[in-house]
């Protein structure tokens, strides 16, 4: 509440966000601003090398529109390491650890409030549960040829970045990203993109996709399935926030970081389709916890981006860039 009226003092009637998964954290902005009137959540989708040109652009101009960024690893790291970065302790972000993945940054550039959890996805009208595929290798049979819908694998993004994973961690065979290319995947700008074909019923699957995802679609009556149980583990991307220098609402998102990390921020999570960072957070319901699913191990912030410019460029290839 502190930070809420300094916020109410400062005329901080917004928090403007940039954000890959922008329209899953709509319902979680949404709870936000319901508990704390006057301050409302702008959340811009942005991906890749869109996202990447404008933080560039507002920090060469120096007019700034974004206060937050909630991006991938990779994207965190880098806007650390150009100085992008506030450091900020939010006070709710007792008990947050370091454990397997680097929760907080370094000099507390960053906190993160979340993950997420992704497989494949499957219209359930078209595909029965037990015909959906169980790895990703499965993806490689005939009947799944053309039929599987992907986010751009030209720009390091969520498809280039589980293919990339997946060859890197050893668990897949090695020319399992031509071999895939070869089935021709069916490629769309963004998530909310395959939404519109698996969950309308044009293709049955796509890779990969998040539970927050399949939450949101079957809000608006899609069918769908998701296959966590899979046979080289379900991929873990974790949600970094951090607060950017020159931010136009530094205490309205000083307070949108620390009330994600609070109980009340972590169950509007959870409820997003979320898994929340913060020890004995809830999972979201009717999917299973975290402690009960193999999980594909997600590179550390600082390393993601080697590993992922170390094979963009063959994935991109590939696929003709």
């Amino acid at each position: 509440m502190d930070l809420y009226q300094q916020a109410r003092k400062a005329g901080e009637t917004q928090v403007v966000v940039y954000s890959p998964d922008a329209p899953a954290l709509k319902a979680v902005y949404d709870v936000f601003s319901q508990r704390f009137p006057g301050i409302d959540v702008q959340a811009q989708l942005l991906t890749g090398s869109q996202l990447v040109t404008r933080i560039d652009e507002e920090f060469v101009s120096g007019k700034h529109t974004a206060d937050l960024l909630d991006v991938p690893g990779d994207e965190i790291w880098r806007s650390y390491t150009h100085g992008y970065l506030v450091p900020y302790d939010p006070p709710t972000a007792q008990g947050l650890s370091n454990k397997g993945f680097q929760l907080v940054g370094p000099d507390h550039t960053w906190v993160t409030p979340y993950a997420k959890l992704n497989g494949i996805l499957y219209n359930a009208d078209l595909v029965k549960s037990s015909q959906a595929p169980k790895s990703y290798v499965a993806l490689l049979q005939p009947q799944w040829r053309g039929k599987v819908v992907i986010t751009d694998p030209r720009q390091i993004g969520a498809t280039s970045g589980l293919l990339i994973e997946l060859v890197h961690q050893g668990l897949v065979p090695g020319d399992f990203i031509s071999r895939f290319r070869a089935q021709n995947p069916v490629i769309v700008p963004h998530v909310p993109q395959v939404a519109q074909l698996v969950g309308g019923g044009e293709y049955p699957l796509a890779i990969p996709y998040g539970v927050q995802s399949v939450i949101q679609d079957r809000k608006q009556g899609a069918h769908e399935g998701l296959v966590l149980s899979l046979k080289e583990g379900a991929e873990i991307a974790h949600g970094p926030v951090g607060l950017l220098k020159g931010a136009p609402h530094p205490h309205a998102a000083e307070l949108l970081e620390a009330w994600m990390l609070a109980p009340e921020g972590q169950k509007a999570l959870a409820a997003a389709g979320f898994y929340g960072s913060m020890p004995n957070s809830p999972s979201p319901a009717g999917f299973p916890s975290l402690s009960n699913v193999k999980v594909i191990p997600e590179p550390q912030p600082d390393e993601y981006d080697d590993i992922l410019n170390a094979g963009i460029t063959r994935v991109a290839q590939l696929w003709g860039a």
